[in-house]
């Protein structure tokens, strides 16, 4: 009985206190109602986000502009709408609110570059994206169009890999056409042109105008003031069919008016391949192409079937019995050996810049090299940029714009390369290097007598069948 009592007072307290809490919760909360208007015209605006601040609570606006909320009292409402400053208006005593908001107008005054000179943002029609040279420099690439990797809504930049020469694909609103699709770069006012501009490179009818080196890698992105896309119809028609899959303008640099400027940055990385590839080891290889071949192995014309080490297409080298095994063979890495384990990035830039009333200047020289991720991959640049402009009476304006660059590159796919990146793929048994061979490197090939001026005489030191595969080392 006593415990029943107990329990009961413990039931009738927990009660009390549930009900004290929630009148002291309603008493904190109220309901708010009001409107937003436009600080121009006091017109209502629509769709306007009302929220409490630090709370999840929040409404948005009627078509008059009107609202109702409830929040605690004394708390904070924040206002927001798409080309309207935000506010933070503190609640009080007053339950009902009328909230001016005041137009945005940083980015309408906006200056931005379009094919025939420069408007405000708000004077364009045409449909534009531009990434100024504050995210062009958050990019350590050589080449200006990756820095519009998502910078720019309705472009697509895909890097064309490792290689600091390579060429990306971009498009400007999707591909329109199958054989040119690339848009239109404009630097300073003048379009950029190259023979073999198709969405592949034409090797028949085209085969020398176009080289898999990246053209654009001769702008320093350092001497990059803005980059705009023109992407619509209206914003491209001064450039008539040529801009038809979108016109990129690069701007570079000019001085500005006040003290002479000097700038000098530098940037020294490495990179690294995150992950390989997991490849069989010699004795692991030879096992699976053995249980291969036994799970149907060749006939042997008699009704039987021959050995792996019998048949024609592979040999003694399958035999485990066959001192030419290759299944006791070492193993050797070609993916580690392909792979720059000491990938630098440099990029060294000084630049000079000012301006008087009548006459900006700007001078600016870099330096850059960069490998690959893979040996036999590399671009070195040296690049100096002069652009001096100065205005003659109030109608003249005169100017020169001088880019000197001297530019070096590496590429795989060509012949001056060290690494065929396909070689990843050699036999695990096949040896890299050999103390022998002059270059340090173990033979593919042997060279047969005779040679003659036409005729080069070699046999590989596999064939087509695979008993020639034999290590080097034996």
């Amino acid at each position: 009985m006593l415990r029943q009592k107990i329990l009961l007072r413990k039931f009738l307290c927990m009660l009390v206190i549930a009900c004290v809490c929630y009148t002291v919760n309603a008493q904190q909360n109220v309901t708010l109602s009001g409107s937003v208007v436009d600080s121009s015209n006091n017109s209502g605006l629509s769709g306007v986000s009302v929220t409490v601040k630090g709370k999840r609570t929040g409404t948005v606006t009627d078509a008059n502009g009107n609202f109702k909320i409830t929040a605690p009292q004394n708390s904070v409402l924040v206002v927001s709408s798409v080309n309207y400053k935000t506010r933070e208006v503190q609640t009080g005593n007053d339950l009902s609110l009328t909230i001016v908001l005041a137009p945005s107008s940083s980015e309408l005054n906006e200056v931005v570059v379009i094919g025939y000179g420069t408007r405000k943002k708000r004077d364009v029609i045409g449909s534009i994206a531009t990434v100024n040279s504050k995210d062009i420099e958050k990019s350590t690439a050589l080449s200006p169009e990756l820095a519009l990797q998502g910078q720019a809504a309705g472009v697509t930049v895909i890097s064309g890999g490792g290689d600091p020469a390579a060429r990306p694909t971009v498009r400007v609103r999707g591909v329109s056409s199958f054989n040119y699709a690339d848009p239109l770069y404009v630097i300073d006012g003048i379009p950029i042109e190259e023979g073999g501009r198709g969405a592949t490179v034409d090797a028949t009818n085209d085969p020398t105008r176009r080289t898999p080196v990246n053209l654009l890698t001769i702008i320093n992105p350092n001497d990059i003031e803005s980059i705009t896309v023109l992407k619509d119809a209206s914003a491209t028609a001064v450039y008539g069919v040529r801009g038809a899959n979108g016109v990129i303008l690069i701007t570079t640099k000019s001085g500005k008016k006040g003290r002479v400027r000097v700038d000098v940055d530098g940037l020294y990385g490495s990179q690294k391949i995150p992950d390989t590839y997991s490849f069989l080891n010699t004795p692991q290889y030879v096992k699976f192409i053995t249980d291969a071949y036994n799970a149907h192995p060749d006939p042997d014309g008699n009704g039987g079937t021959l050995t792996i080490g019998q048949a024609p297409s592979f040999g003694p080298v399958w035999d485990p019995s066959s001192p030419r095994y290759l299944g006791n063979s070492p193993t050797y890495d070609w993916q580690n050996a392909i792979i720059n384990h000491n990938s630098k990035i440099q990029n060294y830039n000084v630049r000079v810049s000012g301006a008087s009333d009548n006459t900006n200047y700007n001078v600016s020289a870099g330096y850059a090299n960069n490998d690959g991720p893979f040996l036999g991959v590399n671009l070195e640049r040296y690049s100096i940029s002069t652009n001096v402009n100065s205005n003659i009476g109030k109608y003249i304006q005169t100017g020169m714009n001088v880019r000197l660059i001297q530019e070096k590159t590496l590429d795989e796919s060509r012949g001056d390369a060290t690494a065929d990146l396909n070689i990843y793929k050699a036999a695990p048994w096949q040896a890299i290097y050999d103390a022998n061979n002059p270059y340090g490197y173990a033979p593919l090939w042997t060279l047969n007598a005779p040679i003659t001026p036409s005729t080069l005489n070699i046999s590989p030191v596999w064939q087509s069948g695979l008993d020639q595969f034999v290590p080097v080392s034996n």
